[in-house]
């Protein structure tokens, strides 16, 4: 089994909780919402390397620096370079 977690949108509406960041690396308890789907799908015995994640290349919250948070906790990240055209589609 393979997961897509859908995370290319700007935020918009946690903008006051996110603080521009994605909302994929908001934390809860120290640990981003990434890493905490990622464990989720461990304990149902999916292999990380069959978790992927699309995340947005343009938007106030898509920094280098946030990018390339996700590549570290996700290597399997796949950028939609048109996020801000595609909204939630």
């Amino acid at each position: 089994m393979k997961i897509v977690i859908l995370a290319a949108g700007n935020g918009e509406r946690l903008r006051s909780v996110s603080n521009n960041i994605p909302k994929c690396l908001i934390s809860y308890n120290g640990v981003p919402n990434l890493q905490r789907i990622i464990s989720f799908a461990k304990d149902i015995k999916i292999d990380k390397s069959d978790i992927y994640i699309v995340i947005g290349e343009k938007g106030k919250c898509w920094t280098e620096e946030n990018k390339n948070r996700i590549y570290s906790i996700l290597p399997n990240t796949i950028t939609n370079t048109h996020n801000l055209l595609t909204n939630n589609a």
